[in-house]
């Protein structure tokens, strides 16, 4: 279940934030394009067809019910995420590829990108 894997890496990116002593408010919005995962995520009853994934849905509905976070329906075509797990369709990769840090297009000229970076974040790094 996909739910539950990135339900580890949002506790593991929340201690690792807490222990740097960066504040975070909680619940942390985690978006699925699963009903089903978000189903069994929200309720913590289990069929005899579920009992097999019945471990990790409990993992997530632990988290769910300490409101630690809240997993939220998202379109499979507005999930950002998608273009990371999934062969998609040039108009959906256009549509979040401008979500990322930087384009293709920023990646053009070394110097416009330090610059796009420096403006997007305040602050460059450099290693040579």
């Amino acid at each position: 279940m996909a739910l539950s894997k990135a339900t580890k890496e949002i506790c593991f990116v929340y201690k690792l934030l807490v222990l740097m002593k960066v504040p975070v408010k909680t619940p942390i919005i985690c978006h699925a394009d699963n009903m089903g995962a978000i189903f069994m995520a929200e309720n913590a009853a289990a069929t005899p067809k579920s009992k097999h994934i019945d471990i990790k849905a409990k993992f997530v509905t632990q988290f769910v019910a300490d409101k630690f976070i809240k997993v939220i329906f998202v379109k499979s075509e507005n999930n950002v995420a998608e273009i990371l797990t999934k062969d998609v369709q040039s108009k959906i990769f256009n549509k979040h590829d401008k979500n990322f840090i930087w384009t293709v297009e920023d990646l053009k000229d070394e110097k416009q990108f330090l610059i796009y970076l420096h403006n997007k974040k305040g602050v460059v790094r450099c290693c040579s």
